[in-house]
């Protein structure tokens, strides 16, 4: 029997999973590049603490404006950081016309433009000037930075909250990390503008992970239409190989090569959110019955009732080609759960097809679910 070293293979997973972060980074380095957003602050020390950030974003390629209130002495102090390797270009809202100017021409090499304005304007007048400015240079996303690292509603953390029931919840004056009509006022420039927002902290690497990862940081505010439920592409293949590694690694999911998603694409499905795939799930198809499996979803966009409508949807599809059942296997208890909720019934091996069953390796040990179609 082969065998490897412990060390050697603590090594491997160790390059594996240098491999999985250099790939979501070339992904959504990719996916940006030569796009613009903008950020906001009305804390010059919380945008002092991301200039590891910024580095990442010039190398990407990402075009950014920052606005933030602060005084001369803070001008001077973002201005000294050119020398320290890094690259602003320090404009007063009174100067000329900045902003318009920065608004009809694309940036130029002079670094990352910062928009002082004085510490006396308010937050929301600071964030609509910047709104504004993002509405000029069709930016993509716009960033508030705050202490916290997103908004706790009633000490509960909201990483992708719908805005409508955002909303309805503010109108109870519950205890929030962020100022209530600040944040209402967001919800509604985001639901006028349909610009993505987030809310993220100020600690270094929360702009990188909410840009460059799929775990994300801190709040998003974003419409959630079209939610729209398809076959994948080859296109999708990138993307379904970065949403399914983490599983595959966690042992979750058994393993597919980028060449056997390629050979068998037609079996995944994806559930999108503003043409961003967000969870998938594989159906194959078994003569009297299909299996469901392989579901994965992004973190943000998990427990929002994404993989049920997926797994509806596939069950129904199933149900159109006359089956007589479904059925899906899972080593995790959080399936278990979610398949139960769904009508499934555990079963034995035995009662499932006899072509799945001469493949398939018993000795995982995977619990057995399954679902009557011929009962409505």
């Amino acid at each position: 029997m082969n065998t490897m070293p412990v060390d050697n293979r603590s090594k491997l997973e160790s390059v594996e999973e240098l491999m999985l972060q250099a790939a979501e980074l070339f992904h959504y380095s990719y996916k940006f590049r030569n796009q613009s957003i903008v950020l906001v602050t009305d804390n010059l020390d919380q945008l002092l603490s991301l200039l590891p950030d910024f580095k990442v974003l010039q190398s990407s390629h990402i075009r950014a404006a920052i606005f933030v209130a602060t005084d001369s002495a803070g001008r001077e102090k973002i201005a000294s950081c050119n020398l320290k390797g890094y690259s602003f270009s320090v404009h007063q809202q009174s100067e000329t016309e900045s902003t318009t100017f920065f608004a009809k021409n694309t940036w130029d090499n002079s670094g990352l433009p910062v928009f002082i304005t004085p510490p006396e304007a308010t937050t929301q007048e600071l964030c609509q000037q910047a709104l504004d400015f993002c509405s000029s240079v069709l930016a993509i996303k716009f960033f508030y930075i705050q202490q916290a690292e997103g908004v706790l509603l009633n000490d509960v953390f909201l990483s992708h909250p719908p805005i409508s029931e955002l909303l309805e919840n503010l109108a109870e004056t519950p205890h929030c990390s962020i100022s209530i009509p600040l944040l209402k006022f967001l919800c509604e420039q985001q639901q006028t503008r349909a610009i993505d927002i987030a809310i993220i902290g100020s600690s270094a690497g929360a702009l990188f992970r909410e840009l460059f990862t799929h775990r994300g940081s801190g709040t998003l505010l974003t419409a959630t239409y079209p939610n729209i439920i398809r076959t994948a592409t080859i296109d999708d293949i990138s993307a379904l190989s970065l949403l399914l590694t983490p599983y595959i690694q966690s042992g979750s999911i058994l393993p597919v090569s980028e060449d056997q998603l390629v050979a068998t694409i037609e079996q995944y499905h994806v559930f999108t959110v503003n043409g961003e795939i967000v969870a998938a799930a594989c159906v194959r198809d078994y003569g009297i019955a299909c299996e469901l499996g392989k579901f994965c979803t992004l973190p943000r966009y998990q427990r929002k009732g994404r993989a049920r409508l997926l797994a509806l949807s596939l069950i129904n599809r199933a149900r159109e080609l006359t089956k007589e059942y479904v059925f899906a296997l899972s080593l995790e208890p959080s399936m278990w759960a979610f398949f139960l909720g769904l009508g499934f019934q555990e079963c034995r091996y035995s009662e499932l097809p006899e072509n799945w069953l001469q493949q398939y390796d018993q000795s995982r040990g995977s619990r057995a679910f399954r679902l009557n179609l011929s009962v409505e």
